[in-house]
């Protein structure tokens, strides 16, 4: 009896379906060797998403994987979502700059650096189609043409100190540039953002607590202001589960300001 032969297409679904079962400590690149055309498949799934941590002193970190340069330089066009958070000098290093040549097209970018992000940093990845964005800095830099346009396309934005309504790093006018920002995730509440940005929907204020992820109250009657509390080490899993299944930190605030709006519009 002949193998089942299926159309390509239903192949395409069977495998990505396998894919996503495989659990926790297992590999899913033996799934790789099964033919030339299921390895194209499935790379195109897997590379969509990267992130990794590297410590001094620790092995780096890979969630779920890290891949090689030579394999980002055949696949790394269809990474969308990549995290990258060093920690101190490491030997697996590579300047962030050259992934972002490899991978064109990120439009999720995590990018957490011990010493910080100056202006040339920010200006590295700005080619970037960006719309979401973590970067550890204090302040955004001063609007220069090519970062008007770059912050006109961002809608999150995560982890600026100082971006506030009140002058200092990011001032007002440096905020009028995001024009298209709905999601702000920032350490204090600072209810004037909402009149500063008039496109904001959601403000997040995140702190790291000593537990996963919880969502509470705030200070503030405002139903779009929202509190997340992240454990200490959780911030990669809360990542992942927004890009993979949309209930982290960003999906998570929306459902809470969904429902707070439906019970105040029912008043």
């Amino acid at each position: 009896m002949a193998d089942p032969i299926f159309p390509p297409e239903i192949e395409q679904v069977i495998f990505t379906d396998a894919l996503g079962l495989k659990h926790d400590g297992e590999s899913p690149l033996d799934l790789l060797l099964v033919a030339r055309r299921v390895h194209t498949w499935l790379m195109e799934v897997l590379i969509k998403t990267i992130a990794f941590t590297l410590r001094r002193g620790t092995p780096a970190r890979k969630y779920p994987f890290r891949w090689e340069i030579n394999t980002l330089e055949r696949y790394g066009m269809h990474t969308r979502h990549f995290f990258y958070w060093e920690g101190g000098t490491h030997p697996d290093r590579i300047e962030p700059a050259r992934y972002f040549a490899l991978c064109p097209n990120i439009t999720n970018l995590v990018l957490w650096i011990g010493r910080g992000l100056n202006q040339a940093d920010i200006e590295s990845f700005s080619h970037l189609p960006l719309t979401h964005l973590s970067i550890n800095v204090y302040g955004l830099p001063k609007a220069t043409p090519k970062l008007i346009q770059f912050y006109s396309r961002i809608t999150h934005l995560e982890n600026v100190s100082g971006f506030s309504s009140s002058g200092g790093g990011s001032d007002s006018t440096t905020l009028r540039y995001f024009t298209s920002l709905t999601h702000v995730a920032i350490p204090d509440e600072d209810e004037n953002l909402f009149g500063c940005i008039p496109t904001l929907q959601v403000l997040v204020v995140s702190r790291v607590g000593t537990t996963g992820l919880e969502i509470g109250g705030s200070g503030t009657d405002d139903p779009r202001v929202v509190e997340v509390t992240y454990g200490p080490n959780s911030q990669v899993e809360e990542w992942l589960l927004d890009v993979q299944e949309g209930r982290g930190m960003w999906g998570s605030a929306d459902n809470v300001v969904r429902e707070r709006l439906k019970r105040k519009t029912a008043l």
